[in-house]
């Protein structure tokens, strides 16, 4: 059996250990907190109108029904982070959870004209 010494290094372990369960803990319940039935929430708000009007109203969108290939609807902004930027195409009117066709994180954007009006800043 081996004998373990030194106060210093086992205490540094243990501190290290709490902080990243801490962390895990407080991570779990700020997710579990934005989440519906289905899944995750987000809130949204517009920035800039790459067409049409410019709402700058917060909007949230989350998730409405689980299938067998995961929830619906598969919008990037549902799984982004805090910060991210996402195109955000809307049919009709404000943007909300019955107007949002699609959210495309601006990594998946590949539309040269989308692109473009994204580096215009038009």
């Amino acid at each position: 059996m081996a004998a373990i010494t030194g106060d210093v290094p086992m205490q540094t372990n243990a501190d290290e250990a709490i902080a990243k369960v801490a962390k895990l803990a407080y991570d779990y319940f700020a997710r579990l907190a934005r989440s519906t039935d289905y899944g995750a929430r987000v809130t949204l708000r517009g920035i800039r109108a790459l067409k049409g009007r410019a709402y700058t109203n917060r909007f949230t969108l989350n998730y409405t029904e689980p299938t067998s290939c995961g929830p619906l609807p598969g919008f990037d902004a549902i799984t982004g982070a805090v910060g991210d930027t996402f195109v955000i195409f809307v049919k009709g009117g404000r943007p909300g959870q019955r107007t949002v066709q699609n959210t495309a994180a601006l990594t998946a954007i590949t539309d040269p004209r989308i692109r473009a009006a994204l580096e215009g800043g038009q």
